[in-house]
């Protein structure tokens, strides 16, 4: 998840994974995830072109990806350099994959923003005007994210 702002100044979370946003609290995938099941059947009765380019248009767009563990989720900050990541509940159609989840919906329960990862994203070369920028920033990011999605925010 990417913490950012839009034209209304107010702070939102959009996918690394996908090209949305989420208005939240409940987010939503734009497809529904297929159990890997599926695609171990799938394999053994269509031609390998089908079988392959269903399973990009699936497999790699459909649903919400969740990691198992928090350490997973850190890990994955630093991989795509963004300074949030959170825990979630899962619901709807979920299919358990190696590292995670894919889910039709969920619901964020807590949010962890990274304080080194969000100041990288400012260029801050010790002007105090961008430090203060920063400092109201984080103050609204922790005041507007509870209130959109319904969930504790935790700077760390």
């Amino acid at each position: 998840m990417y913490a950012s702002r839009k034209e209304s100044h107010d702070w939102y979370l959009s996918s690394v994974a996908a090209n949305c946003t989420w208005e939240g609290p409940v987010l939503r995938a734009h497809k529904r995830p297929v159990d890997p099941v599926y695609w171990d059947a799938k394999k053994k009765v269509a031609s390998e072109r089908e079988y392959y380019d269903e399973m990009h248009d699936t497999f790699s767009l459909a649903g919400i990806h969740a990691l198992k563990t928090k350490e997973q989720a850190i890990e994955t900050t630093d991989d795509y350099d963004v300074p949030v990541y959170g825990e979630v509940d899962l619901w709807g159609r979920v299919a358990q994959f190696e590292l995670g989840y894919r889910a039709e919906a969920c619901m964020i329960r807590h949010l962890y923003i990274i304080k080194s990862a969000f100041f990288r994203r400012y260029n801050a070369q010790n002007d105090q005007r961008e430090w203060l920028r920063i400092k109201d920033d984080l103050a609204l990011i922790t005041e507007q994210l509870p209130r959109r999605y319904g969930c504790e925010v935790t700077l760390v």
